[in-house]
């Protein structure tokens, strides 16, 4: 009586490995004789590589007992079981010759060899750098660079929440608001084999201003007007009052205050508090603050 027996490889997510290319086949044995095995034809390969024996014809022999007794499988990288449906996994890329050693219950063996059976492919390590370091809503142009290791040839980028999309290696996006974003980078190799890096880009907000403590509007040519200095900042209004709690001047534009009063008459030394209301130039965000400054005579 003869069975027939062949091997074959399951196919799983992420390729990373392929047969080397030959037909199908598979061969008619008598217990007794060898038994041999067969790899199909371009499976699809993963890391992780499950080798399954199977009957691809109905065994016609009827007696229980004359069945296969035990299997001894070399996967060529020095990984062996003595599993009938062992799963194995290629730590390393390169090409493997697997064996396989059969013994049925009468003690009859057989064994075969296919060469170069599995390709398994490297897979790639992904990797991406990005400029500027701290990006901010006043520079908020973002350049990316993919520096992945290994043969890449594919790049799908997610900037934020989906808030955009790329597919070469050196994309750029730029982010309108203040916040953490993630960044996804899936890089693939023509095996399908890939790899993803996410990153938290923070971007901070780009917006200063400041106001001296004090000025001495003594007509020497040296700080003699109180003015305002910062930037993405517009649209302010700034009014200055009294120890009375009586406006004495207001501007919307720089120099804030000469030391005069509305109707340009000289002001007494002394402390005087100050309001000002703006607007941040890039997203219109409005500011209020208080403060104080002190005119030297």
């Amino acid at each position: 009586m003869s069975s027939q027996y062949g091997v074959t490889i399951e196919q799983a997510a992420g390729i990373i490995a392929s047969l080397s290319p030959q037909k199908d086949w598979y061969q008619n044995v008598r217990l007794g004789e060898l038994v041999l095995i067969a790899f199909r034809d371009n499976p699809v390969m993963t890391d992780q590589m499950v080798v399954r024996q199977e009957q691809v014809i109905k065994d016609s022999l009827k007696d229980p007992n004359k069945k296969l007794d035990s299997w001894k499988w070399d996967f060529g990288d020095g990984q062996y079981s003595n599993a009938s449906n062992p799963t194995i996994i290629y730590p390393n890329s390169g090409i493997y010759t697997v064996s396989l050693a059969i013994t049925t219950p009468q003690g009859c063996t057989g064994n075969d060899t296919v060469y170069d059976a599995i390709e398994v492919y490297s897979t790639p390590f992904a990797e991406f750098s990005y400029a500027p370091l701290t990006p901010s809503i006043l520079f908020n142009t973002v350049d990316f660079i993919d520096k992945s290791l290994g043969v890449v040839n594919q790049w799908s980028w997610v900037f934020g929440d989906s808030l955009g999309f790329g597919n070469t290696n050196a994309p750029s996006f730029v982010f309108n608001e203040v916040g953490n974003y993630d960044v996804t980078l899936i890089v693939s190799t023509q095996y399908q084999c890939s790899d993803t890096i996410v990153k938290t880009i923070p971007v901070v907000n780009d917006y200063s201003f400041y106001i001296p403590k004090a000025f001495t509007p003594n007509d020497d040519g040296v700080n003699d007007i109180l003015e305002m200095y910062g930037f993405n900042f517009s649209n302010f209004d700034f009014k200055i009052y009294n120890r009375h709690g009586q406006l004495v001047n207001e501007a919307v534009k720089n120099p804030l205050w000469d030391g005069r009063d509305l109707d340009g008459n000289f002001l007494p030394a002394g402390v005087y508090v100050y309001t000002i209301k703006l607007r941040e130039t890039l997203n219109n965000k409005r500011h209020e603050y208080q403060g104080t400054v002190t005119l030297i005579r």
